[in-house]
């Protein structure tokens, strides 16, 4: 829950910082898998405590490294999980 209510806190500053246009962008070499495990691997205690299972299934090749920013791909990652 601490978890949970940091990211909140965390995504109403962002706000704050777009619309001052203060919101500073990386783009780094990042994996997008491990993006994506890290957002499950977090995600997944609170799904089984209500009785969901979180399952990624990958459709398609994906490449092993993209460039972004890994905040905010992990931020939008956990607002869409979640």
């Amino acid at each position: 829950n601490g978890e949970h209510l940091l990211k909140i806190v965390n995504d109403i500053l962002d706000i704050s910082r777009i619309e001052a246009g203060a919101m500073t962008v990386e783009e780094i070499a990042v994996s997008p898998i491990a993006i994506v495990t890290d957002v499950v691997d977090a995600l997944r205690p609170r799904a089984i405590g209500t009785g969901l299972e979180v399952v990624v299934e990958l459709l398609g090749p994906v490449p092993s490294l993209v460039r972004t920013d890994p905040t905010r791909l992990r931020q939008v990652l956990f607002n869409l999980v979640d």
